[in-house]
């Protein structure tokens, strides 16, 4: 990987006028730093939750569950609701390690590097985020991308990306509204990577 880009590179990005060279330049070398060395991790984190995921759906951990179910027939005893509890947490694994495991495919991770590389040109970059196949947008997306990935993304690829991250956005935008009105944290951004449909580009 021909990362990091020198210092030529670097300057020859053309950013929109009033951007933060040095903030944005920031974000961007986080972002690659967190993709490119992080992988080896990831993958680690994507077989453990695979693994729990199919622990978690054995014969002996539904059979244990549902002899724990067949208290409710008898009347209720100290402790009997905490096991109770139990059983419904433990039928919720399977499927919380299996939404957890997606977090971790090399697609939801090219989708993470790309949301964070948009948030940079939008934020420290002072760019706008268009659905286009051309302009300085792509052009960045592009550059930065052929300095990333085996194979760099293409102008269609960076106009589905753009969509898809609009969309991203606005429902991170509206679940912030709505747990604000519950008097909830804001919602972590990574949680919604907006990577289906991710052109193959690693």
């Amino acid at each position: 990987m021909p990362w990091p880009p020198d210092e030529r590179t670097w300057s020859e990005l053309l950013l929109p006028l009033g951007a933060d060279r040095i903030a944005f330049r920031r974000e961007v070398e986080a972002a690659a730093h967190e993709y490119i060395h992080d992988a080896g991790r990831d993958e680690q984190l994507l077989d453990l939750y695979r693994r729990i995921r199919r622990l978690a759906s054995s014969q002996k951990l539904e059979e244990l569950c549902q002899a724990v179910l067949q208290l409710k027939n008898f009347p209720l005893e100290p402790g009997m609701e905490n096991l109770l509890r139990h059983v419904e947490a433990l039928k919720q694994i399977s499927s919380d390690a299996d939404l957890r495991a997606t977090f971790y495919l090399s697609t939801s991770r090219r989708g993470r590097f790309m949301s964070r590389l948009s948030l940079a040109w939008t934020g420290p970059g002072r760019g706008d985020l268009p659905i286009s196949e051309t302009g300085p947008f792509v052009e960045f997306m592009a550059a930065i991308s052929a300095l990333v990935f085996s194979r760099p993304l293409d102008g269609s690829g960076i106009k589905r990306f753009a969509s898809r991250e609009r969309a991203r956005r606005a429902t991170l935008r509206i679940l912030d509204e709505v747990l604000a009105g519950e008097g909830v944290m804001k919602v972590d951004a990574s949680v919604i990577d907006g990577s289906s449909d991710q052109q193959r580009s690693g």
